[in-house]
């Protein structure tokens, strides 16, 4: 979508995944502006800086190119001085050094125009981003253990994309909840869709469960909830 704008041709893009589902943003530069839910979440990275040597947020589901990488690329400087880690999982069954991959497989589903990366950007993702693929039986069930493996220790902040990607590829959502509890810290924040206070379905009937419904954020469609562990 291109539009007029004081005379200047402006192009839009759509991320098809991310924080910000089904949004449009303007890049006119290699930092990508924050919106919606990632302003918030960045709020939450900033303000555990204040506090803290070092922040750990973990992005579930993420398709590497969007939703991660904005992150990412906003804290540049953290990243590299070691003060923040971005770990970003991926169910796509591609090879997770190869996002342009991923991406368009969620293009193909989502049938949205993605923002395909470009080189600097693949390059950039490699470089600075923890990259963990869910497949061949590693899912959100193994996060603890796979943020432990990497010597990258419990999360502060876990993101869940839109889809309940708790429970994928797993089919015992409770299980994989379990994990992702089990993978942040304690008074660490969770930012989701699912309500894994109520989902019996999905969930079980145990309401007991570590997690403390904080607020409440609506962001152009389904409600994101932010919880925090006891």
């Amino acid at each position: 979508m291109v539009e007029q704008a004081g005379g200047v041709l402006k192009t839009n893009y759509r991320f098809n995944s991310g924080f910000f589902e089904g949004c449009i943003r303007s890049i006119d530069s290699d930092s990508p502006e924050l919106v919606g839910q990632e302003a918030v979440i960045a709020g939450d990275i900033r303000k555990k800086l204040e506090v803290q040597d070092r922040v750990v947020l973990v992005d579930l589901g993420a398709m590497f190119a969007a939703s991660s990488f904005v992150i990412a690329k906003h804290f540049e400087p953290e990243i590299i001085t070691g003060r923040i880690t971005v770990v970003a999982s991926n169910r796509e069954k591609f090879n997770p050094e190869v996002p342009i991959d991923a991406a368009k497989e969620t293009a193909h589903w989502n049938k949205h125009q993605p923002i395909y990366p470009d080189m600097p950007t693949l390059e950039f993702i490699k470089r600075n981003l923890v990259l963990v693929r869910f497949a061949n039986d590693i899912d959100s069930s193994h996060l603890y253990q796979e943020l432990h493996l990497r010597n990258i220790g419990s999360a502060d902040i876990i993101h869940e994309n839109f889809g309940g990607l708790f429970h994928v590829p797993v089919t015992n959502g409770r299980n994989a909840l379990n994990g992702v509890i089990r993978a942040l810290k304690s008074g660490g924040i969770l930012f989701t869709t699912e309500t894994p206070c109520s989902d019996t379905q999905k969930y079980g009937d145990s309401v007991d469960i570590d997690l403390i419904p904080d607020e409440e954020y609506y962001r152009g469609g389904p409600g994101y909830r932010r919880y925090r562990k006891k």
